[in-house]
């Protein structure tokens, strides 16, 4: 297993020294300065709305004003929140942190609330207003989002309405979301490798389920159901919670043609329910091979069928290899940065500079978050890339994973913030992408153990 000192740490300093800095401090006293600013101009614009008939000057001025101060404000505003959020993601026992999460959650709801009048004036605006208002270097980038708000504008509610959604929110589904995120950071595996029993958080024990070893894939997995057994109550009232409200939101939203629970998660992935019915006719139509694939897995382990810790289990390359043999991170980022380099030497360029710059995240933390994500910084316009690294491939083509997102969001760090803005629908083409470049480089130049390793993977995905 990799050498915790050996990970690297990424740097949050060079956004604030810490949450409790002056330059976070002032950072957080602009935003609401901003939003004060906001306020005001809000009141001008119902003025003007509210004039017979209306003067459309002063109307698409106080408009494209609004989007300097909104662009302003988020973009300071996603700063200190994925600030804060890197933070309680390194450690969940952070209450600090925790509680200037909540504390900025509750700013940008509010910020929301107040832009809400002027969100549904757009949406339901004339098109001469509309065309005049994108007709500016501040606002032209918001035309494909402002396409799709019209688009669905029969859905909206009234103003009282869409703020009390915004508000009840916070306690609602962030709430659950957040609630999830503390039990799983925080909750603590008995894992017990023959007469030795450790206690380890989440992230390192489902790390342990991609390794070679059996005897320790079988302990993670079991600490890991006996933990979260002592919390079965509140992850089904979260899942439930979260269905209800989506179940809810859709009743609400059908006023003028009915919507369902699905409607909402398909504008937010930007993708016709036709795509989605496709995507799963191709999941039934080959789900026989995915079967086979299992069961050829499961002959290769010597079996006749996979218990569920096999599911993420490193390919059986010899009879007698153990977790103790995974790549430390230098020889995997090394495999990455030569993958990558070969499809365009700008990206393998910018491993280096991720490196460099201390970009990644990859320690081996006891209240650490599980799994692993790209996130950035809407200031400085740069990525930081969240993962535990164990050492094996499975770890390594999740870095090549989280790098993709990191590249895609690099070449897109000089266009406006609606540019940058992805649907995960196109966001994970980028990391897929990465991911597969890493793939192929290696099955086309590696030894038989390693394009065993590949294969192998490739067809745990598929599967």
């Amino acid at each position: 297993m990799s050498s915790t000192r050996a990970l690297p740490e990424w740097d949050l300093k060079s956004e604030y020294p810490s949450n409790t800095s002056p330059e976070f401090e002032a950072d957080q006293a602009l935003i609401e300065n901003l939003h004060e600013q906001i306020k005001q101009t809000v009141e001008r614009f119902r003025s003007d709305v509210a004039k017979h008939p209306i003067e459309q000057k002063p109307l698409i001025q106080n408009l494209q004003t609004l989007a300097q101060l909104e662009d302003e404000a988020v973009t300071v505003f996603q700063n200190l929140r994925n600030f804060v959020s890197c933070e309680c993601s390194i450690d969940a026992s952070n209450q600090v942190a925790q509680k200037k999460l909540f504390e900025l959650e509750a700013f940008g709801s509010k910020l929301g609330q107040t832009l809400t009048a002027v969100s549904l004036y757009l949406a339901r605006a004339p098109d001469e207003v509309i065309n005049a208002y994108l007709d500016h270097p501040v606002t032209s980038a918001r035309a494909f989002s402002l396409r799709i708000a019209r688009k669905n504008r029969e859905t909206l509610l009234p103003e009282a309405e869409e703020n009390l959604v915004a508000a009840l929110a916070l306690s609602g589904p962030r709430a659950w979301g957040n609630l999830y995120n503390d039990i799983s950071g925080r909750l603590k595996c008995e894992v017990k490798t023959g007469n030795d029993t450790e206690a380890m958080g989440l992230a390192k024990a489902t790390g342990l389920l991609k390794g070679s070893d059996e005897p320790t894939r079988k302990a993670a997995w079991l600490g890991i159901n006996a933990a979260w057994g002592a919390h079965k109550e509140s992850a089904a009232a979260i899942l439930n919670s979260l269905a209800g409200w989506r179940i809810e939101m859709a009743s609400r939203r059908s006023h003028t043609r009915k919507i369902d629970f699905l409607t909402m998660p398909l504008r937010q992935a930007m993708i016709e329910r036709e795509t989605l019915e496709a995507m799963l006719d191709a999941v039934r139509e080959h789900r026989p091979k995915a079967q086979a694939g299992l069961k050829a897995m499961a002959q290769g382990m010597g079996k006749d069928r996979l218990e569920p810790w096999d599911m993420l289990a490193a390919a059986p390359v010899s009879k007698d290899a153990t977790v103790s043999s995974a790549r430390s991170f230098e020889e995997g980022f090394e495999m990455i940065r030569e993958s990558f380099s070969s499809v365009d030497p700008e990206f393998g360029a910018f491993c280096d500079l991720m490196r460099s710059k201390n970009w990644i995240e990859a320690r081996v933390l006891p209240n650490k978050r599980n799994g692993a994500f790209c996130t950035g910084f809407a200031k400085s316009r740069t990525p930081r890339v969240f993962q535990t690294y164990l050492g094996s491939l499975n770890d390594v083509r999740t870095l090549a994973h989280e790098i993709g997102h990191a590249y895609h969001a690099w070449v897109q760090r000089d266009l406006p913030r609606q540019h940058r803005e992805s649907p995960m629908t196109l966001a994970e083409s980028a990391s897929v992408f990465a991911e597969t470049a890493f793939a192929d480089h290696w099955l086309n130049k590696s030894d038989d153990s390693l394009k065993s390793e590949i294969e192998w993977q490739n067809n745990e995905t598929a599967a």
